[in-house]
């Protein structure tokens, strides 16, 4: 019965920090795409906010040993931030590799004659 409940408390501390590691994910995906697409902004503002982000959470690490976990691509319309980590785990394998994926819009200036005024 204590084994059981051992098994179970540890389990679903691990489900816990999966839930915990997928959010942070999502946020460091969130704040690149807000760091770039601010007008004058470049795609190394995505990479390094979104990486803050993931640093917050110490338990996560890159999906594989030197892989890179914040992809960001920028052209002059769009923005688009994938990053990619995984929870480590105290005794069950890892739940798998976390991937988050976040676009927005790039905040342009308009002159005035592109305003029509």
């Amino acid at each position: 019965m204590t084994l059981t409940a051992i098994f179970l408390l540890l389990f679903v501390l691990n489900v816990g920090m999966y839930w915990l590691g997928r959010t942070i994910v999502q946020a460091a995906a969130a704040d690149g795409v807000a760091a770039a697409q601010s007008f004058g902004m470049d795609r190394s503002e995505g990479e390094n906010a979104a990486n803050d982000t993931l640093s917050s959470f110490k338990l996560l690490e890159p999906p594989s040993p030197g892989a890179n976990t914040t992809h960001v691509v920028r052209n002059n319309r769009t923005v688009k931030v994938t990053v990619r980590a995984q929870v480590r785990s105290f005794i069950f394998p890892s739940f798998g590799v976390i991937e988050s994926v976040a676009e927005g819009p790039v905040e342009r200036f308009y002159t005035p004659d592109e305003r029509g005024g």
